[in-house]
């Protein structure tokens, strides 16, 4: 019998399949973090032009751009990355609904670092080669012009949940509530509906807040090099273009923390008994629907890279070929 220092081990096959596993756990989520919210029969990434991935050089500048998108304070920047990653862990699918920039949208979540959260982005805008394109690739799934509702219910048909039952099975988070919410109760009653303007409803408080977070950003590297050199100050100080902003805000931080909460099963914050029916409701979805523009992001609309936003910012960013 041989001695056993001189035995065959399995140890070089044991650390082999290791690797060949994390290998291949790298491979998935590579092209997950190359989809970033792109789908071959929505949005091909040859359609639309995108035939890269981008990301920033230093994880300094993502942090910068990240306190840029969702703005500086009342944790914004840590609260959104944190409800993208709890429906990541619960297999709870993300869908972008934007009528805005679909382009700008989708890489704006490349360079957060936050493609892989995202199941896909989709543009209900008309298609316009130039300044927005969101071509027809395929005729029974193409959503432009259509009411978000509409692509709504469409998506939850796909994924085969339930678009009449009472129970809430998804949510929908938008800013402008008075358009994008009409004939969802009915379309999809069981799609729990966050009205995010109803946080702020004194216009007075809501000017004040946004020029709180303009000020607060002042010193921001991308408020700078994109919004501040596409707006640029008056003589007296001020920035143009304010007016921008009157109906655009942030999601409240409370209602993503309980948004948080009720898919984690985690308590963080001392909730009241209105907040609890909140907490259910979110404990029970099954998918998530979000607006971009004054909803995610604190901006009306998504820089525009195909112009000085993105010359301005270029020799910052790595472009990966898809």
């Amino acid at each position: 019998m041989k001695h056993k220092r001189f035995r065959k081990s399995n140890l070089s096959k044991k650390i082999k399949l290791k690797y060949r596993r994390r290998y291949k756990r790298s491979r998935s989520r590579s092209r997950r973090l190359q989809k970033g919210g792109l789908r071959s029969d929505t949005n091909s990434g040859d359609a639309l032009g995108i035939t890269n991935t981008w990301s920033f050089k230093t994880e300094e500048h993502q942090r910068l751009f990240k306190e840029y998108i969702f703005g500086t304070h009342q944790g914004h920047m840590e609260l959104w990355p944190k409800l993208l990653i709890a429906c990541r862990d619960k297999e709870i699918p993300v869908y972008i609904i934007t009528s805005g920039n679909l382009v700008g949208v989708i890489r704006t979540i490349q360079l957060l670092g936050l493609a892989e959260y995202v199941e896909e982005v989709i543009s209900v805008r008309k298609h316009d080669a130039l300044s927005n394109p969101n071509p027809e690739i395929d005729p029974a799934r193409y959503f432009a012009e259509q009411s978000k509702p509409k692509v709504i219910q469409r998506i939850m048909q796909d994924k085969g949940f339930s678009c009449s039952q009472e129970e809430p099975v998804a949510a929908f988070f938008d800013d402008q509530g008075e358009h994008n919410f009409k004939g969802l109760d009915t379309l999809c009653p069981s799609v729990k509906i966050v009205d995010v303007q109803r946080f702020y409803t004194d216009s007075r408080i809501q000017k004040e807040r946004v020029n709180e977070v303009i000020r607060s950003m002042s010193n921001n590297f991308f408020f700078n090099k994109v919004f501040n050199a596409r707006h640029p100050k008056t003589k007296s100080g001020a920035f143009q273009y304010t007016e921008l902003f009157e109906r655009h805000n942030f999601t409240s931080p409370r209602i993503l923390q309980r948004a948080i909460d009720g898919i984690t099963g985690n308590r963080i914050l001392e909730y009241d008994r209105f907040d609890q029916g909140d907490l259910e409701a979110f404990s029970k979805i099954r998918i998530l629907f979000l607006d971009w523009d004054g909803t995610v992001s604190f901006w009306p609309g998504p820089p525009d890279f195909n112009g000085v936003d993105y010359l301005n910012i270029q020799q910052y960013i790595t472009e990966t070929p898809i």
